[in-house]
């Protein structure tokens, strides 16, 4: 995770300073074929690169989000690369997932109303992207309940 959080730092700063252009982590994850593979440090995995998008977006700097290889539909199983997450199969990262998207959305509509409404130091920041996710986790809860199902919908024809 080390490396991650380095590459992922020094992405952003050349962005913000060199680049001057927008950032999305993309094709992300941890493939299931890798020695010692478990959902448990997927989920890890994603949730900690989840956070470095989200600590480093909430400065209003360049991070625009990530995106994990690979989702996949019901049914769609095959086209799996060892990457794949199906995500009513696996709903603990669908969870991450779901809660990442409402936390960032959250951090867009907080940026929006200005910087003041923004903790300063890390211990808030932290404490911050908890409480945001944890409040997503009832959503996505709410919504698979509802579908009587979890995770994406069948693949549209």
């Amino acid at each position: 995770m080390a490396f991650m959080q380095r590459w992922m730092s020094s992405h952003y700063e050349d962005s913000r300073t060199v680049l001057k252009k927008p950032l999305v982590i993309a094709e992300f994850g941890k493939s299931c074929k890798d020695p010692n593979f478990n959902i448990n440090k997927r989920d890890s995995y994603i949730n900690a690169v989840n956070r470095n998008l989200y600590m480093e977006a909430r400065t209003g700097g360049t991070v625009g989000g990530g995106l994990v290889w690979q989702l996949l539909a019901d049914e769609m199983g095959s086209y799996g690369d060892g990457y794949e997450i199906i995500l009513s199969e696996n709903p603990s990262t669908d969870s991450i997932i779901s809660q990442q998207s409402h936390a960032m959305t959250t951090l867009s509509h907080l940026l929006r109303t200005g910087p003041q409404n923004m903790p300063v130091n890390d211990d808030d920041r932290e404490t911050e992207f908890d409480q945001v996710r944890g409040q997503s986790s009832s959503v996505a809860h709410n919504r698979h309940h509802a579908n009587g199902r979890k995770g994406l919908r069948k693949a549209m024809p």
